[in-house]
């Protein structure tokens, strides 16, 4: 096949990967001039009370997207020509998620006044909780579903210059770390003003009250990818929660610093997935399926020889000689390149998009239980570390990549 006729059959892919590069590229940069300030700035101990605080605020985001993130990207991508349905859509999934948003706010507000250690970080909590308001705003899943990256890249680079300028402005000494939440959030509620502009006025989409019977049949429909979800970030941010409440704010910020710097490396890989997950999931084309998860794991081995020669330098670079002990961490940590660069492919690429999400969503729940399991016996046996808490990552992430390539194999789907 020629090179043009490749082009030709994979336009819109081509397109979606480039301004995704261009995105993630973006969102590279902006830690790498915002972490060092802010370090250096707030210190690493007021900087892991944030990073806390986001981590309780995490479960609120997912409860409020309510895994359409998965399951409206698929009706999207199915339905992208069909404005009717398109609008059914998107006044379905809005007024979920507001209802959703001021219920979470109700459990916030009741947390707060029962928990003290909640009650002595109520204005950043509340700061925080804004950022759910910016994801129901964004409607990055429809964007997605459309196969237009290109605004989602430009939204984003919009709303990222003015988070960064808005830091650099009103974070100058250690007690103004309680406004960047806020400040990450505004940015965001900013960027999604273009975002609505363009749905409703050149899509012509339009908001209309959606019948009790379409909030039932979506509310059901996202259910599982709500609970599937909810249980990833569990998983993940229940080990800062749990480094704050039994090690130390240090820890917390050494922890953030080595999981900033992974999700960095996984970003070519996250852009192979949000550009191929749409586009397999209408098409079903197992060929280029197959090709993609082999490309992937591929570069995964490579990042994380990156990783390993230059840590120190990107560790130093970004934290300063007071945020070395995060670089064992990170060493660590990168073994998390391969195994999620499989778990995230043979999840929504392969099994949802195939027609297997009942898989996808079991292997997120009986991961769960295993981190349960296992994080209870390093509490009553008081060896709850932060090398312990990374082993136990790994160890679900592995249990993860055995069982969705399990299934992968068996349905032919690799």
């Amino acid at each position: 096949m020629k090179i043009q006729e490749v082009y030709d059959k994979y336009k819109t892919l081509f397109h979606n990967l480039s301004y995704m590069t261009i995105l993630k590229i973006f969102m590279l940069v902006l830690p790498l001039i915002s972490y060092p300030y802010l370090i250096r700035v707030v210190g690493s101990e007021s900087f892991g009370i944030v990073v806390y605080i986001l981590s309780i605020t995490a479960f609120f985001r997912i409860f409020v997207k309510f895994g359409f993130e998965m399951s409206s990207v698929k009706n999207v991508a199915e339905n992208s020509e069909n404005k009717d349905k398109l609008s059914k859509i998107i006044s379905s999934v809005l007024t979920i998620q507001v209802i959703l948003y001021i219920l979470g706010f109700i459990v916030l507000y009741a947390l707060i006044r029962t928990i003290s250690q909640f009650e002595e970080h109520t204005q950043l909590l509340y700061y925080a909780y804004l950022l759910p308001l910016a994801d129901i705003l964004l409607l990055v899943w429809f964007f997605q579903g459309i196969e237009k990256m290109k605004y989602i890249t430009i939204i984003n680079v919009i709303s990222g210059l003015i988070g960064l300028v808005f830091i650099f402005i009103f974070i100058q000494d250690r007690a103004d770390y309680i406004y960047i939440p806020l400040l990450q959030a505004i940015s965001l509620l900013i960027g999604s003003v273009y975002s609505l502009w363009f749905v409703f006025r050149k899509e012509n989409i339009i908001f209309k009250m959606p019948a009790i019977s379409d909030l039932i049949f979506y509310t059901k429909e996202s259910f599982p990818f709500v609970i599937s979800r909810a249980s990833a970030i569990f998983n993940i941010e229940t080990n800062t929660i749990l480094l704050g409440n039994f090690v130390s704010m240090s820890a917390v910020a050494y922890y953030d610093l080595a999981k900033k710097i992974i999700e960095v490396f996984k970003m070519p890989n996250s852009i192979i997935n949000q550009v191929f997950y749409p586009y397999i999931a209408k098409t079903k084309d197992k060929v280029l399926a197959k090709k993609v998860f082999y490309i992937r794991i591929l570069i995964s081995i490579v990042l994380i020889s990156i990783v390993f020669i230059f840590g120190k330098h990107f560790v130093l670079f970004l934290g300063g000689s007071e945020m070395l002990g995060t670089l064992e961490i990170l060493n660590i940590f990168s073994i998390m390149l391969v195994l999620t660069a499989i778990t995230y492919y043979t999840g929504s690429t392969l099994l949802v998009s195939f027609g297997y999400a009942n898989k996808f969503n079991v292997s997120v729940l009986y991961s769960t239980g295993l981190y349960l399991g296992v994080a209870f016996l390093l509490y009553i046996t008081n060896n709850i570390t932060i090398y312990n808490i990374l082993y136990l990552m790994i160890l679900v992430e592995c249990y993860i990549v055995f069982y969705r390539y399990y299934y992968c194999k068996r349905y032919y789907l690799l």
